[in-house]
């Protein structure tokens, strides 16, 4: 179990480093295109370059916002539970989104496979954004891994509770 624990902080800690970077990229274009506004000209395609970043912004630091637990959670009735039926909740619940985001993280891949084979660019700066989709597939699978070592952990806290 630890050695998936490592591998998991891991590869979320490098997809966290490069979201990070694509972040202050898309801060550095963005300041860019309006200083060069007002004293000669705009970015050219800049709108696409901070859609391309933030896409990567929001996708890749998915699986370490599982592990640090950073999103919104609901349980007022599952706090009422004994322990082990608790981990048993949120075991079933890890998977079930397990299930789910891996199925998203194929669907994502597939139309990156699609883009990629019909050629399509970008409108104003004709760049093949395909590695974009596939880089999106990536946190879609990460965020299942962190998901799936959640399931593992859930599962083992019940059994220990038990």
């Amino acid at each position: 179990m630890k050695t998936l624990d490592r591998i998991n902080q891991f590869i979320n800690k490098v997809l966290m480093y490069i979201a990070g970077a694509a972040l202050v990229a898309m801060l550095f274009v963005g300041f860019g295109n309006m200083f060069f506004r007002s004293v000669w000209m705009p970015i050219r395609g800049s709108y696409e370059i901070i859609g391309f970043l933030g896409a990567l912004t929001a996708a890749l630091p998915l699986g370490l916002t599982q592990i640090r637990k950073s999103h919104i959670a609901v349980d007022i009735i599952a706090d009422r539970y004994p322990r082990w039926l608790q981990h048993l909740v949120e075991g079933v619940s890890c998977f079930l989104c397990m299930i789910f985001f891996i199925l998203v993280a194929w669907k994502t891949f597939q139309w990156g496979l699609v883009v990629k084979r019909s050629g399509e660019v970008s409108e104003t700066l004709g760049i093949p954004y395909y590695p974009i989709v596939y880089a999106v597939s990536v946190g879609f699978l990460v965020l299942s891994f962190s998901l799936l070592v959640d399931t593992i952990k859930s599962f083992k806290s019940m059994k220990e509770e038990r």
